[in-house]
């Protein structure tokens, strides 16, 4: 497919990085199929009526080519480095200089896979996501619909996030803000690596919180009737679930300081159930190495019963 050069206000702070746009023909109903390996990717809704399109921005953003191809019941686009270009380059050499943007319907069905680079997702409703990464950090703001997502290796965090949500990582911490959730059961897993969500007051949910190693802490009001279930675990790392930064500002310092030392007392909060001390320095270190991918989660394991935390 011939790419179509433009310059777009947001291309770069770089003057002389180039821009590349590939028309991206994708009928509704069909489930857009996505796949790169050595680049950051962002995907944005469209809301201002423009046509989906991939945009390519970047020191390299000639050198790939954006394929697409209609499969029937899918539209599949891959992004791969052209013949001329330098093909035995990988994420390291290319990720700096590489990101590539799909331009999208806020109610997409897509599958996205990136290999590694960094990934962002922005401005969609009523969409039906499955995003996964092997290793790179994930972002996502204002998105809502049914959201399966799995990090290998990267954290996870997000803001205005909501609907059904499907959400794992195998090392990588988990930060999200929740302004809705639909009826039904939910997921947010880390096997190594914290969690922490923020939910909105409007949410009405029963928190089903789990930490194998690790502290929890439940600040938001949960009742086992809520129409939505949230379940939020972690093999290694601490459990936290609060009200949103508006909400926890209103209740008052002292009334802190009396479930603090409720706790203290050996009374039992209706707030809070922990499980160890919060994670020190030694944890919060062993889980920045595995993230960084210096060591495994079983080597984690093994260092934190050598430490006497296992």
């Amino acid at each position: 497919m011939q790419p179509v050069e433009e310059h777009h206000p947001f291309e770069t702070a770089m003057s002389h990085d180039d821009v590349v746009t590939w028309p991206l023909n994708l009928p509704a109903g069909k489930t857009l199929e996505f796949h790169s390996d050595f680049c950051a990717v962002t995907l944005q809704g469209i809301t201002d009526g423009r046509e989906p399109c991939v945009v390519a921005h970047g020191r390299l953003a000639r050198q790939i080519e954006v394929v697409v191809e209609d499969e029937g019941g899918s539209v599949a686009v891959r992004v791969e480095r052209r013949a001329h270009g330098l093909p035995g380059w990988g994420f390291w050499e290319w990720g700096p200089h590489m990101h590539v943007t799909l331009f999208l319907p806020v109610d997409v069905r897509a599958e996205v896979h990136n290999e590694a680079g960094r990934v962002r997702v922005h401005g969609l409703n009523g969409c039906d996501l499955e995003l996964s990464t092997e290793a790179g950090h994930v972002t996502l703001h204002d998105v809502h619909g049914k959201l399966t997502l799995h990090t290998s290796a990267g954290k996870l965090d997000g803001d205005r996030v909501g609907g059904t949500l499907e959400i794992t990582t195998n090392a990588g911490a988990v930060r999200l803000g929740i302004d809705a959730l639909d009826a039904g059961r939910h997921r947010v897993h880390a096997d190594v690596g914290s969690v922490r969500l923020d939910l909105a007051p409007t949410v009405d949910a029963y928190v089903d919180a789990h930490a194998t190693m690790g502290a929890i802490k439940v600040d938001h009001p949960s009742r086992r009737d809520a129409p939505a279930v949230l379940e939020v675990s972690t093999e290694l790392g601490s459990v936290r679930v609060r009200g949103n930064r508006e909400h926890r500002a209103e209740r008052p310092r002292r009334a802190e300081r009396r479930e603090g030392e409720a706790r203290a007392a050996g009374g039992v909060s209706s707030v809070a159930v922990p499980a160890y001390q919060d994670t020190d320095a030694e944890m919060v270190r062993i889980l920045q190495m595995v993230e960084a991918g210096k060591i495994t989660a079983q080597e984690a394991h093994d260092l934190l019963r050598a430490l006497g935390r296992g």
